[in-house]
C-alpha cells in the first residue's frame, strides 16, 4: 500500500518528508462510523392534561402553554434526578428515600410536603400492585413489615 501526501501529489514523489502529514491511505476504504443518537423525548403532555382535567374539567391548554409546561416538567425532572445521583454516590440503585431527600433540597416549604406525601402514596400503591412473586406467593404488606419491626424492637428493649 502506498501513501500519498500533499506535497508528493504535486511533485510526483512517493517518499515521506518528516514535516508532511498524510492526507489519505491509498488502497484502503475508510467507512465513516456513525453512531445512532439516542433521542430522549420526555413528554409530560398527557400527564399534565390528565391532571388538568381532574382539577378543572372545563378548561383546556394551548399548544404554547403545553410546551412551556412540558419544558418546566422536564427541567424539574432533571434537577431531581441530578440531586438523587449525587446523593447515591457509588450506589447504583435509586431508592424512594433518595428521591425524597432530593425533593427536600430542590423544593421548600409546603410544596415539598405535598410532593413527598404524593410520592409516598404512589410508592405504596406500586408496592401493593406488585406484591405477587413469579411463583405465586404474595409479599408481606408494608404496614405488616413495619409492625413486625416495631414489635421486635420493643422485645429487644424489654
Amino acid at each position: 500500500k502506498r501513501r500519498m501526501f500533499a506535497s508528493s501529489c504535486s511533485k510526483g514523489e512517493d517518499e515521506l518528508n518528516s514535516n508532511e502529514q498524510p492526507l489519505a491511505i491509498v488502497g484502503t476504504t475508510r467507512k465513516k462510523v456513525t453512531r445512532k443518537k439516542t433521542v430522549t423525548n420526555e413528554k409530560f403532555e398527557m400527564n399534565i392534561y390528565k391532571v388538568l382535567k381532574q382539577i378543572h374539567p372545563e378548561l383546556g391548554v394551548s399548544i404554547n402553554a403545553m410546551s412551556i409546561l412540558n419544558a418546566m416538567m422536564r427541567d424539574l425532572f432533571h434537577r431531581i434526578v441530578y440531586e438523587a445521583i449525587i446523593l447515591c454516590g457509588k450506589i447504583k440503585t435509586l431508592e424512594p428515600r433518595t428521591i425524597f431527600t432530593s425533593l427536600r433540597f430542590i423544593f421548600s416549604g409546603e410544596i415539598c410536603k405535598h410532593a413527598i406525601s404524593e410520592g409516598c402514596r404512589v410508592v405504596e400503591k406500586y408496592v401493593k400492585q406488585h406484591q405477587v412473586k413469579s411463583d405465586g406467593e404474595t409479599l408481606p404488606d408494608v404496614q405488616e413489615v413495619r409492625g413486625k419491626k416495631k414489635a421486635e424492637k420493643k422485645t429487644r428493649v424489654s
